[in-house]
């Protein structure tokens, strides 16, 4: 009922992922928190403000107060 995903070819990596590794949450769980895109800094670019600010295409994580 809400938007198309912006990034079907990362659901299917992850889906096929998953069913590859038995179903196993851990190592579901270990792949993500090694991505590189986990452990991107939390620094917003002016780059990424400019070119998406409303983060429709995740280009930064939504910071927390």
């Amino acid at each position: 009922m809400g938007d198309r995903p912006t990034h079907p070819e990362l659901l299917d990596f992850l889906a096929s992922s998953f069913v590859e590794s038995g179903w196993s949450v851990k190592a579901m769980h270990r792949m993500i928190v090694l991505s590189n895109a986990y452990q991107m800094t939390s620094d917003i670019p002016d780059e990424a403000i400019q070119n998406d600010p409303d983060n429709k295409l995740l280009s930064h994580f939504a910071r927390r107060s």
